[in-house]
Formats: C-alpha cells, sequence, structure tokens
C-alpha cells in the first residue's frame, strides 16, 4: 500500500508499506450434525511475518525462541499451538465459537490469581480470546453457495452503500458481485468445485458537497478477484487465491477560497492464497 497526501501548505506526506503473512494451520473435522453444521478444531502451528512501513521494519518467525519469547509479538504468541473449536454451517460459514478455553487461558496467564477468577474478567478475556481465533479462521473457512453446483452457472448480486474514503468522508458507492460454478475436478477420493468469484465497487456520486468543502473522487479502483476450490460433498475449502486491489485519488478543496486543496492519493492490494496440504 502507498499513499501520498498533499496539504494545502507544506510538504507532501509519504508513506508505504507492504506485508507478507504465512501460517499452517491444522485443521480436524469432527462432529457433523443433523442439519449438515460440521464441528471443525483448529491450531496454529507456525506463524511468519514480514512488514515494511516507511523505514520502519519488523520480522517474526514463531520457529525463533527470540520471538516467542517478545511480549511485542504477543499477539501472535498468544494463539500458537493451542486447539480452538468452531462450528461452521452447512453452506461454510461460521456459525459458532465452542470453544477458545486455551486462548483464554493464556490471555489471563500474567493476570494476578485474585483478579484472574473474576466472571467479568473472564468474559473479556474469553471475548478477546474470540476476536484472536476468528481472524485465523475467517480465512479458511469459505462460504458454500447454497444452489446446485452446476457448471457454468453464474450468481449476481448487488448493493449500493457509503464507502469510507477518509475520517468522517465516505462516498455512495454501488457494489456488483458473481460467483461462477468453472467446474467440478477429481482430486484423488475428492471431488472439487472450482468456483470463480469477482466484485467490482463503482461510485455512483464523484463529487459531494460538505460544509465549506467540495470533495472529489477520481482514479478510484476498487476490485476482488479469488478462485476457490471446494469439497463438493462437505463444502469445506481445499484452494483458495484472492486478489484485492484499491485505488483512488481524493481532492477535498475549499469553496471560500478556491485553489486551497488536499490531495490524498492511494494505492493498495493483497494477495491472500489458502490450501490445504497434506
Amino acid at each position: 500500500m502507498s499513499s501520498n497526501d498533499i496539504p494545502p501548505s507544506g510538504p507532501a506526506l509519504t508513506h508505504s508499506a507492504t506485508s507478507t503473512t504465512e501460517f499452517y494451520v491444522t485443521q480436524t473435522v469432527g462432529k457433523i450434525g443433523r442439519d449438515s453444521s460440521v464441528t471443525l478444531t483448529y491450531r496454529v502451528d507456525s506463524i511468519q511475518l514480514t512488514s515494511q512501513r516507511d523505514t520502519s521494519k519488523m520480522h517474526y518467525s514463531s520457529n525463533d525462541l527470540r520471538d516467542r519469547m517478545n511480549d511485542e509479538f504477543r499477539e501472535f504468541n498468544i494463539i500458537l499451538g493451542k486447539d480452538f473449536t468452531v462450528r461452521a454451517s452447512k453452506y461454510g460459514d461460521l456459525d459458532t465459537m465452542l470453544d477458545v478455553s486455551q486462548i483464554t487461558a493464556g490471555l489471563l496467564a500474567p493476570v494476578p490469581d485474585s483478579t484472574r477468577n473474576q466472571p467479568r474478567i473472564r468474559q473479556l478475556a474469553t471475548r478477546q480470546a474470540e476476536e484472536v481465533a476468528n481472524a485465523y479462521v475467517m480465512r479458511v473457512l469459505v462460504h458454500n453457495p447454497t444452489r446446485a453446483l452446476v457448471t457454468d452457472t453464474t450468481w449476481r448480486d448487488s448493493s449500493d452503500v457509503n464507502l469510507n474514503v477518509a475520517a468522517g468522508l465516505s462516498f455512495p458507492v454501488h457494489i456488483a458481485a458473481s460467483e461462477t460454478v468453472r467446474g467440478l475436478e477429481k482430486r484423488g477420493d475428492r471431488v472439487l468445485a472450482v468456483l470463480e468469484d469477482n466484485t467490482t465497487t463503482t461510485p455512483r456520486k464523484r463529487a459531494f458537497q460538505e460544509g465549506p468543502t467540495t470533495a472529489t473522487i477520481q482514479n478510484f479502483v476498487a476490485t476482488s478477484h479469488s478462485v476457490v476450490h471446494i469439497e463438493d460433498t462437505t463444502g469445506l475449502l481445499f484452494y483458495r487465491a484472492m486478489q484485492e486491489k484499491r485505488n483512488f485519488t481524493l481532492t477535498i478543496e475549499s469553496k471560500e477560497q478556491p485553489g486551497e486543496k488536499r490531495t490524498v492519493t492511494q494505492n493498495g492490494s493483497e494477495n491472500l492464497v489458502t490450501e490445504i496440504l497434506e
């Protein structure tokens, strides 16, 4: 991601940031309910992170004992090697966090005994543990279409929402999404459905009057494309490759003093790959 902020006066503020995260998760399939929901147990086995923001760099490896003992990386260390259990609906959506007790215990470990057993403190720790687990599980769960997976079938959906582009400023946009079944393929004893998803966001309004200023948005790009392989019988994710892009130029100009303006340019992208290793 890169951004360039040119204020009405003073030098431009330029920022750039890149980040790569790789983590390995063990998934265990448990009980299948009468409603076809599935109980899944996960354990994050290892994490590798490299990031750079302007001149600041950070590297984390769960294989490095110094990183495992460093409180700066507590958000990663708190989940390593701990099991947590969720229930997914028959459509692959997260239904319920069933058990995050191991993560909760890790969060409460440094808390004094006199405080640790207070119901409110345990409730807060459990809620935080669910948020930590959710950040990982949502990357390995995938929504399974509610219709039959017939090759070349396409579903479309659209909506109009307000998209935040700056602090206190949002633009009305139109979101168009489509999902197409590209086919079924055989992988060993599995049958996989191959789905392609595309989402495109376009501004419904490019100029916006806000008090004494006029905000204009240009060069707007917001797209998401993914190819997903899921098990045809269970809906569980086998492979996903996703790419997202978001670029825009925002200009805020004073009505009272024409020519006095602020211009913000932002370019960002994210690539995500999730794959079952056997």
